[in-house]
């Protein structure tokens, strides 16, 4: 059962009169539905009475309803005076209205006009900062490249060097064999090729750490370009929300009388459209 029906059940509990049963559920489906109920329907939450008498009843109703809003409405002309008190009063309103949506407007514009110029700095650190990275990464890349070329020629000279001391060695070993005794001279010039060979090889190890190290300098580059990148695309849409925004108060204001001019005249408007032109270049 629903609300309607409860309340329709409730209010006949005390009626006996088939008319004024019928009134009573033509008001309560009126008010609920805004529309007067069939003959069946009346019939249907009576539970008596003849479909013709009912339909009769419910036309008593109408032509009731008629004309007490046409006495409702038929009512005197306001005076003047009253008239005009009306429009004065309308009138105030509608410019004290005004007054303060202007109001409203222009903080909130000086608020969004602020917002954008800390976001337009932002937007130039982030330029700057992204400048600034790259060129880092340009000089980790040369570096990186200068020492591969240092270590490359350094492990040709080692290279160079192991076959002279391969070579060395072999002579040493002919020296040896050919001046018997003499093993000091032999021993002091074995011992000089090895140390030149250990001098070279620690020579070679210092080059290939620099290289690591500037292999990962190389890489953090890359991940600070990547932030710098992502912050400067975070600021590009703030400036975007806050040049949508200000567009909206202007289309909000566009129709005050006393906005107008003020709306046009306003430095922070001709701000929003230079902003919106520069984004839609982007």
């Amino acid at each position: 059962m629903t609300p309607l029906d409860t309340a329709i059940a409730q209010r006949l509990a005390g009626l006996t009169g088939r008319r004024e049963r019928v009134f009573a559920v033509a008001t309560l489906v009126h008010d609920a539905t805004g529309s007067l109920p069939s003959v069946t329907q009346t019939r249907t939450y009576i539970g008596s009475g003849s479909n013709t008498d009912i339909h009769k009843d419910l036309q008593v109703y109408r032509d009731q309803q008629t004309q007490r809003h046409a006495r409702l409405l038929d009512l005197p002309e306001l005076p003047e005076s009253f008239v005009q008190s009306l429009e004065s009063l309308a009138k105030a309103l509608w410019e004290q209205s005004a007054t303060d949506a202007k109001a409203t407007f222009d903080t909130e514009r000086q608020a969004w006009a602020e917002r954008i110029q800390l976001v337009e700095k932002g937007r130039a650190d982030a330029e700057t900062l992204r400048s600034i990275t790259f060129a880092e990464r340009q000089e980790a890349v040369a570096a990186r490249d200068q020492a591969q070329t240092q270590r490359d020629a350094l492990q040709i000279s080692l290279t160079d060097l192991t076959d002279k001391f391969n070579q060395v060695s072999t002579t040493l070993a002919a020296v040896r064999e050919a001046a018997g005794n003499d093993q000091r001279l032999l021993t002091i010039e074995l011992d000089a090729a090895r140390y030149a060979e250990n001098l070279m090889q620690r020579q070679v190890a210092s080059l290939e750490s620099r290289v690591t190290d500037l292999t990962k300098r190389l890489d953090d580059s890359h991940v600070l370009e990547n932030v710098a990148q992502q912050r400067a695309n975070h600021l590009e849409a703030e400036l975007a929300r806050a040049a949508g925004r200000i567009e909206e108060l202007l289309r909000q204001l566009a129709g005050t009388p006393l906005a107008k001019e003020t709306v046009k005249r306003h430095p922070a408007t001709a701000q929003a459209q230079a902003l919106k032109r520069r984004l839609g270049k982007r």
